[in-house]
């Protein structure tokens, strides 16, 4: 496969090009393009992927497809991206099995909690208004926090 000059200056200069291309001309283009500003370069966001991609992307070629098919989306707590069907990204949910004994973590769910507790009594009353999933989503939120308030209480 060829790449023209003027289809890796395309690419320099306009770094969303890569979307205009098939998939077949998608990978050479990105990785003369990861050449060219590897001084630059990151790495792919979802959670276990090292891959060095350009400044301008978000995720490695893998798991940009899997964004765009949904089978990718963001983990709540670390903003890294994990396969939609868990909560959490393995990383953050081995950490939330760990059990909070620090003072500063106690004190931090605290304030948390209480902050969960006012964004619930304000949307409480508007929520007979809204989508069923929605209110499904706010009656979650308080079990969720009324279980770590018990698990405050008895620790």
């Amino acid at each position: 496969l060829r790449i023209s000059l003027e289809q890796l200056a395309y690419c320099h200069e306009n770094p969303l090009a890569k979307f205009n291309f098939s998939l077949l001309l998608y990978i050479p283009i990105v990785s003369i393009c990861k050449r060219e500003r590897s001084l630059l370069s990151n790495q792919c966001k979802f959670w276990d992927c090292f891959e060095n991609i350009s400044p301008v992307h978000t995720f490695c070629g893998d798991h940009f497809e899997w964004v765009q098919t949904g089978e990718i989306d963001e983990c709540p707590i670390c903003k890294r991206g994990k396969f939609s069907k868990y909560a959490l990204c393995t990383d953050c949910d081995n950490k939330s099995a760990e059990v909070v004994d620090s003072g500063q973590t106690k004190l931090a769910t605290i304030h948390l909690l209480a902050a969960v507790d006012d964004l619930i009594l304000m949307t409480k009353p508007d929520a007979s208004n809204w989508p069923e999933d929605k209110q499904k989503q706010l009656d979650h939120l308080e079990k969720m926090a009324n279980q770590v308030r018990n698990e405050l209480r008895s620790s």
